[in-house]
C-alpha cells in the first residue's frame, strides 16, 4: 500500500511542477506581448490573483527573465514589468568561436 500512497505523491508533485512551469511560460509569453504593465494590471487582464501574479513574477525575476522598472508619479510608485531580451541572457564567455 505504501508503494502506491508514494507513487501517487510523486506523480502529483510532478503534475504540480508542470503547472507550474506552464503558469510561468504563461505569464512570461503575457509580459513579452504586454510589456510596461505592473502586477495588479497583470493581474486585471490575466484574470490571476494577484498573489499568483506576484509569486510568478518572483520566479521570473530569479530566472532574469524580466526586470522591473519603477516610476516615481506625484503620489504612488509604480512598478512596470517588462520582459529581458534574450541576447541580455546569453553568457558571451561561454561561447566558442
Amino acid at each position: 500500500m505504501s508503494r502506491s500512497v508514494d507513487l501517487a505523491a510523486k506523480v502529483s508533485a510532478e503534475v504540480r511542477g508542470l503547472r507550474a512551469e506552464a503558469y510561468k511560460t504563461e505569464l512570461m509569453y503575457f509580459i513579452e506581448k504586454n510589456p510596461g504593465l505592473s502586477p495588479y494590471e497583470l493581474a486585471k487582464k490575466t484574470g490571476w490573483s494577484r498573489g499568483k501574479v506576484r509569486y510568478y513574477v518572483n520566479e521570473l525575476l530569479k530566472g532574469n527573465e524580466i526586470v522591473i522598472k519603477t516610476i516615481k508619479g506625484s503620489e504612488r510608485v509604480k512598478k512596470l514589468i517588462y520582459p529581458v531580451k534574450w541576447i541580455e541572457m546569453v553568457d558571451w564567455t561561454k561561447i566558442e568561436t
